[in-house]
């Protein structure tokens, strides 16, 4: 099983799903950023067949919230990788963080994506 979050769009549109690794979803299942938000079962209409889904409905609130979280880790991660550059290792992951971090922060601001599903 991939561990992912999905976006997906009001319309019939093509949806955004972004995958990690297991280390990295440890560590945003144990954010604020999967806080955010309350799971609700939404009717979503994916290749021409209506399915239910558990999604967090990114309305202005959530995603402000949201965003806030995200520009702030990514910040923090940048600044702890600049002091860690010189440990390969620790420099991999982070550097992983914040790609991923980026990713989740790009479909975040996009309003055309109405809904995010945590898997």
């Amino acid at each position: 099983m991939k561990l992912s979050v999905n976006f997906y769009t009001t319309e019939q549109q093509q949806s955004q799903t972004i995958e990690f690794n297991p280390n990295f979803q440890t560590w945003l299942s144990r954010s604020p950023l999967f806080q955010i938000g309350e799971d609700q079962i939404h009717t979503l209409s994916l290749e021409g067949q209506d399915i239910e889904k558990p999604v967090v409905n990114l309305n202005k609130e959530v995603r402000s919230q949201m965003l806030d979280f995200l520009y702030n880790a990514i910040v923090s991660e940048t600044k702890e990788l600049l002091f860690q550059i010189e440990d390969l290792a620790i420099h991999d992951e982070l550097t992983y963080r914040i790609d991923k971090l980026i990713a989740i922060l790009d479909c975040v601001k996009n309003t055309q994506y109405q809904y995010l599903q945590r898997k």
